[in-house]
């Protein structure tokens, strides 16, 4: 199945990438996708429509963001069912997106310099009651994780994903390779924070695991709504690290972190 790399050039394409996201980050079902895209509207369309409509704005106004797609035009027989899911993912071009990733150039540390960093609050989730708090309290561990590690110019993977129907025929190598290749372009570190289902398809690209982390928020006096919410937001993670070039030699090479 040929299989092609490129980069998100026109808003058009946002609404058959989102949907590619929704569909890739809920089999199996991923308690970040949750955090960034909420059920926030009456329906799960509108939610959907919410959701595409503010990455959009995001890239838009994010100099570091770079949003990439992997399409085909040729893949077997499909149910009807699947015909009409995959009929949501033809981009501007006719082609059907099948996997796509977010990756954020910083020459300068993230929040120096005009490059985005630092705090963000989730305002795109309900006000009522104490849900968005909680969910500012997992965002809020997630973007200090990042600040103590990004420390001058790198590249971060920040969202990655295939389409399920579509895994283990390479989209997700074409994804990081760009991320890769640029920073060994620029000769700076690469990071991303992975699931254990990602961890080898990354290790086969250079980066190393550094630690596993978990993000789960916690309150004062909870409800058994929000007790169940924290244990929906609940996220465990690898925080990975990619050398300058990839190179690493034991006992030798040290993240700039820490230097």
């Amino acid at each position: 199945m040929p299989l092609t790399l490129s980069p998100i050039s026109t808003p058009a394409d946002f609404p058959p990438l989102i949907r590619c996201q929704k569909i890739s980050y809920l089999t199996p079902p991923d308690p970040l996708y949750t955090l960034f895209c909420p059920p926030n509207r009456p329906t799960p369309e509108e939610s959907l429509a919410e959701a595409t409509q503010r990455q959009l704005q995001w890239h838009q106004a994010d100099p570091t963001s770079n949003w990439f797609k992997v399409t085909t035009t040729s893949d077997g027989e499909k149910t009807e069912e699947e015909e009409e899911e995959e009929s949501g993912l033809v981009d501007s071009q006719g082609r059907k997106i099948i996997g796509g990733a977010l990756w954020h150039v910083y020459h300068k540390a993230p929040g120096e310099g005009g490059d985005e960093g630092g705090d963000v609050g989730c305002y795109w989730w309900p006000e009522e009651g104490r849900k968005r708090e909680l969910a500012d309290e997992v965002m809020g561990q997630m973007m200090r994780t990042r600040g103590e590690r990004l420390r001058g110019p790198c590249l971060l993977l920040g969202i990655c994903f295939v389409h399920p129907r579509y895994r283990r025929l390479g989209a997700g190598s074409q994804l990081v390779s760009w991320g890769t290749a640029k920073a060994d372009e620029m000769g700076v570190e690469a990071f991303i924070e992975a699931t254990k289902d990602g961890v080898p398809l990354y290790e086969k690209h250079g980066f190393r695991v550094m630690n596993e982390f978990t993000l789960r928020g916690e309150l004062k006096d909870m409800d058994e709504g929000l007790r169940r919410l924290r244990d929906e937001l609940t996220w465990n993670g690898f925080f990975m690290w990619r050398p300058v070039g990839g190179r690493w030699v034991e006992g030798v090479t040290v993240p700039g972190w820490l230097k």
